[in-house]
């Protein structure tokens, strides 16, 4: 999982640009660096990972034999109300 801070934006480039100014003429205007973002690795707690990994079996167990879990549910739901 990663986690992303909340951060200003990023300016488009570090190179100058011209802006122009009210009288007709330009004015050189240097752009601010561009800050780097890095993002920040969480570890999953107890239950996440427990979640994780049952969500996983099943994916597999799933992709493995789908028609002898789809028969068994089919044949549970004659027992639902």
């Amino acid at each position: 999982l990663m986690f992303f801070p909340a951060s200003e934006p990023i300016p488009d480039s570090g190179q100058e640009e011209l802006a122009a100014a009210g009288s007709g003429t330009a004015t050189l205007l240097e752009a601010a660096p561009a800050r780097v973002v890095t993002a920040t690795v969480v570890r999953p707690t107890g239950l996440a990972t427990v979640s994780i990994a049952i969500c996983a079996v099943l994916t597999l167990v799933l992709g493995i034999v789908p028609g002898v879990v789809l028969d068994a549910i089919n044949q549970v739901a004659t027992y639902l109300p």
